[in-house]
């Protein structure tokens, strides 16, 4: 007669004790592993904006005061656009309430028609009777500020600027008057990233732009990024 031997009941519950623990060890791993998984992912699309809103500030401010030569213009006006105090295409400052240097404010000739704007047809000076003489100036007056958390850019409408400009009052348009000034929109469409701080400093004044910036998302604030740029200014004014 054979006698046959099983699994005690001890050894079954033993068995079953080791393999709930190997799974939960398994899951756990899996499920930090994931955490992880996300946490990076969201803090490489924060790096992705913000670094992209670097990139875009430093290829638009290394043109500060870039004057175009044309043989058609006989006098340009970038002597109208240039700040008061230091007599440069540009100016640090800030909007009110705002952090300090949070706000660069800077033109140059972005059409390349030796003119800050466009000169018209039977003109060939951008200055007339101690006047500005060109259109469109709009188009060629630039900036960067910090405006609650957010990151904004100039874009000037016509009626929000007076084309026919003296020096003082185009010089306006160059100055800590403008971080102030209407004509501002939002950089980012993202509104998850919310900007603490966005700097303007000089490395070598006039010359050499420091630009820092840190940001973080607005749901998962532990979560940050921030990083700073060296923009050379080849076209800086006299």
């Amino acid at each position: 007669m054979k006698i046959y031997k099983g699994y005690s009941l001890l050894g079954i519950m033993v068995a079953i004790s080791l393999s709930s623990l190997l799974l939960w060890v398994i899951v756990d791993f899996y499920i930090q592993h994931q955490r992880q998984h996300i946490v990076l992912f969201r803090q490489l699309a924060l790096q992705q904006n913000i670094e992209r809103l670097l990139q875009t500030m430093k290829k638009d401010i290394r043109r500060s005061g870039f004057m175009g030569k044309s043989n058609k213009v006989e006098e340009n006006n970038m002597a109208f656009f240039l700040n008061q105090v230091q007599h440069q295409p540009f100016v640090i400052a800030e909007k009110n309430g705002e952090l300090k240097k949070s706000c660069f404010i800077f033109t140059y000739d972005l059409d390349e028609s030796g003119c800050i704007g466009g000169l018209p047809k039977s003109h060939k000076s951008c200055i007339y009777h101690n006047r500005n003489n060109t259109k469109f100036i709009q188009k060629e007056l630039f900036g960067y500020r910090l405006n609650k958390g957010v990151v904004e850019t100039r874009v000037l409408r016509e009626k929000q600027i007076k084309e026919n400009c003296s020096q003082v009052e185009c010089q306006k348009y160059v100055s800590p008057w403008a971080c102030n000034h209407k004509g501002w929109h939002k950089f980012l469409d993202d509104y998850a990233v919310d900007i603490s701080q966005l700097k303007f400093k000089w490395v070598k004044r006039n010359q050499l732009l420091e630009v820092e910036l840190k940001g973080r998302l607005k749901q998962y604030k532990n979560i940050t990024y921030e990083t700073k740029a060296i923009i050379p200014l080849f076209n800086r004014g006299k």
